[in-house]
């Protein structure tokens, strides 16, 4: 009994060290004091004799991920998985609601800005002949500012989805849709993981395509390494 009332005593003294436990910093002096001496771990060029079994890792600066933003169907696929890929290579074509939306959109601001940038110029011209008051032309270049940021952003949007800077130009310029995007490779690589299917609809969250760069590789084995005191 005697025993078991210490075991418990002792099981109540580490639960309360470990809800009340602080950090403890000690200086230099009581550190010598209590003979603690620091070591940093050394790096061998050599292996012990012996049988290890070690995997090749491929570090993650090495693994890209190609994803989109919005829910998309995959129509063509251009690649296999472990396929060699250069950068820009087109991966696969897809399409989907959002990718039209937000075409959709950015016709709709660069429509407004064609029509107000007309606008803003003939009232220029009237304030200038003092025909209209000048508030009025005021008014109709903040307007004006306001669309230019507007078509602005929906190039940024356009950018983010993965449109390219030709796709964008024509886009604003013919003001006609595309309905697919293509998705190109951003690093030249191998394909290490492919999750693009055609005719498979994907989420924001799936990858699409893992490329692997070119680079050195890590070798990981768990080799015990012991310290011998002098």
């Amino acid at each position: 009994m005697k025993k078991n009332l210490l075991v418990l005593a002792a099981a109540l003294l580490v639960s309360w060290v470990g809800l009340h436990a602080q950090s403890i910093v000690l200086t230099e002096e009581q550190e010598a004091n209590w003979q603690i001496e620091v070591k940093a771990p050394k790096v061998s060029e050599r292996l012990p004799l012996g049988e290890y079994i070690t995997q090749v890792v491929t570090p993650p600066t090495l693994l890209h991920t190609i994803s989109l933003p919005f829910e998309a169907n995959v129509k063509h696929l251009n690649v296999a998985q472990y396929q060699e890929v250069k950068k820009a290579d087109v991966l696969a074509e897809v399409s989907g609601t959002e990718w039209i939306a937000i075409q959709q959109l950015a016709i709709a601001e660069a429509i407004e800005y064609k029509h107000h940038s007309h606008l803003t110029e003939r009232k220029n011209m009237l304030c200038k002949e003092e025909i209209i008051p000048q508030k009025e032309c005021v008014a109709a270049n903040a307007e004006l500012e306001a669309d230019k940021i507007r078509v602005m952003a929906s190039k940024a949007l356009l950018k983010s989805y993965g449109a390219s800077d030709d796709m964008i130009q024509t886009l604003f310029t013919s003001l006609k849709l595309s309905p697919t995007l293509e998705v190109k490779s951003s690093v030249g690589g191998r394909v290490v993981v492919l999750g693009a299917t055609p005719g498979k609809s994907t989420s924001p969250s799936d990858a699409l395509f893992v490329i692997q760069s070119e680079g050195n590789l890590w070798l990981e084995s768990d080799i015990e390494a012991k310290s011998q005191s002098a």
